[in-house]
């Protein structure tokens, strides 16, 4: 299943996928001066397979928004914005999971939500200025992560719950900063987080075998915990 729509100003689109759909496939693209931008995908089939999903808000879009949904095996998702209100939810339960969201340039109050909910899990989450925000929460086996901002009043978490493959890295920029990253029952482990000035602040906390952590901060309050069990 396709769709693609091109809807400029005051833009909503909504596609559903519901049934045994084997192939599913979405593509919402808002483009070109939209003013009240919001999307959402949900494929929603008790046997969804070859899930993908795509939204892209481009050019001055304001009051942003998107949703993607995908219940189901091999889910794919991606999420590109560029400007004003943000925010964007990936929720993908249990496949070969990926998903991507970038909130691009001249973002202001971003915010971005990635959960996974276990298999092969990837992530990844940027930002690019102000307000931001950024969560992602995997649970388990392949996981991975990501998360990088810059110049607004930063905040950041990965956690990857019951978990497997472990890796995770926080990049921040400017401003606020904080970040947390919790790799859970752990297994493979490791851990980044860089931030580079003003009120930063960082936490890891990774439970057992393969373990690392890095912390490196640059500038102004400082602060660094980590525990490894």
């Amino acid at each position: 299943m396709s769709l693609q729509r091109l809807l400029t100003a005051s833009a909503l689109a909504l596609v559903l996928s519901t049934g045994a759909a084997l192939a599913d496939s979405a593509y919402i693209n808002q483009v070109g001066g939209s003013y009240g931008d919001t999307a959402t995908i949900a494929q929603t089939a008790v046997h969804s397979n070859n899930n993908t999903a795509s939204v892209t808000q481009d050019w001055a879009s304001y009051k942003s928004g998107a949703a993607i949904t995908q219940t189901g095996a091999k889910e794919n998702a991606s999420i590109y914005q560029n400007g004003s209100n943000d925010s964007a939810t990936v929720n993908q339960t249990g496949g070969n999971d990926t998903a991507f969201v970038s909130q691009g340039y001249g973002s202001n109050s971003e915010y971005a939500l990635l959960k996974q909910l276990g298999f092969s899990d990837t992530g990844s989450i940027i930002q690019n200025g102000t307000s931001d925000q950024a969560y992602i929460t995997q649970t388990g086996y392949g996981d991975n992560a990501g998360i990088s901002q810059s110049g607004g009043y930063n905040v950041a978490s990965i956690t990857q719950g019951f978990s497997a493959d472990n890796a995770a890295s926080v990049y921040q920029n400017g401003l606020s900063n904080s970040a947390t990253v919790d790799q859970s029952s752990a297994i493979g482990d490791t851990a980044n987080v860089s931030q580079i000035g003003n009120n930063n602040f960082a936490d890891v906390i990774q439970s057992g075998v393969g373990k690392v952590a890095s912390i490196s901060q640059s500038g102004n309050n400082g602060s660094a915990i980590v525990t490894q069990h």
